[in-house]
């Protein structure tokens, strides 16, 4: 029987079923029973008890203690005289959690943990309540999956830009690297064409010196030009003598024609064949 009285709630007093239902006179025959002795392992300071218990977030709801029925007290009729101080066998011991408005101290006063008008808790309200929640839990999930949804299309949105980025990035280092380049053949060619044009402007100011300044080469001009002059004077003279020796032939024959005589003619014919061959 003591056993069996220890394992019980400390607001709940135990029950038995061979009891019969209470009533207002049951309770005078309960006041004058002996209280059982208790146990060591009640024996809990609220201090040990408050720091061997996790301590709540303050973001999370508070643990409201809930109402434990009373199944000794189903069947009797409720009256105002049962909510009068406990029995003595009744009177909770030193493990009782402590009250809510130590367990809610951790809260900052802003936050409204509490409804502010207390309600009596029936089934309509309990499915409004529910309804409201389901509500509201629907719309919280709904935002959520948008929300996700544009999170990753925002993210999508960025790998694409940061990828666009990186190629342009990597194009404009090719750019550079070749520019890099024609610069470095440009350069280079720009030396090798120096170094043949004074190699070509060297030769050149060579064959000006040798030339003389064209001199030696107006000089031979003026040669050939002489030498084309006396030329054309010395066939002017030919020509003339020429003309001089036709006229003479054609005399010569006139005159073997009128001597009527073929030899004559013949020999005038080889004597101006002769001196055409002297000419």
């Amino acid at each position: 029987m003591e056993k069996a009285s220890t394992f019980h709630s400390p607001t709940t007093p135990p029950t038995d079923a061979s009891q019969d239902p209470p009533n207002p006179g049951h309770r005078k025959k309960r006041s004058h029973t002996v209280t059982l002795p208790r146990l060591p392992f009640h024996r809990h300071s609220r201090s040990n008890h408050s720091t061997n218990r996790p301590l709540a977030s303050p973001t999370a709801p508070p643990s409201l203690p809930f109402r434990k029925p009373h199944t000794h007290l189903h069947d009797a009729p409720t009256s105002s005289k049962k909510t009068s101080s406990p029995l003595p066998s009744r009177r909770p011991s030193t493990s009782v959690p402590a009250p809510l408005h130590d367990r809610l101290y951790l809260y900052p006063p802003n936050i409204s943990l509490l409804p502010s008008s207390s309600l009596p808790v029936t089934p309509q309200t309990l499915s409004e309540s529910a309804t409201t929640l389901a509500t509201s839990s629907a719309a919280t999930a709904s935002s959520l999956a948008s929300l996700n949804a544009k999170a990753h299309a925002s993210t999508r949105r960025l790998d694409e830009v940061y990828y666009a980025l990186l190629t342009r990035a990597s194009a404009l280092q090719d750019l550079v690297s070749r520019l890099r380049q024609l610069h470095g053949t440009m350069e280079t060619g720009r030396g090798e064409f120096v170094a043949k044009a004074r190699e070509i402007e060297t030769s050149s100011k060579q064959v000006v010196d040798s030339w003389d300044g064209f001199r030696g080469r107006e000089k031979e001009v003026q040669v050939l030009v002489g030498r084309l002059t006396e030329a054309r004077e010395r066939g002017r003279k030919a020509e003339e003598r020429l003309v001089e020796l036709r006229e003479r032939g054609v005399v010569v024959s006139v005159r073997g024609v009128g001597r009527g005589g073929l030899v004559g003619g013949v020999g005038g014919r080889t004597g101006v064949e002769r001196g055409a061959g002297g000419v």
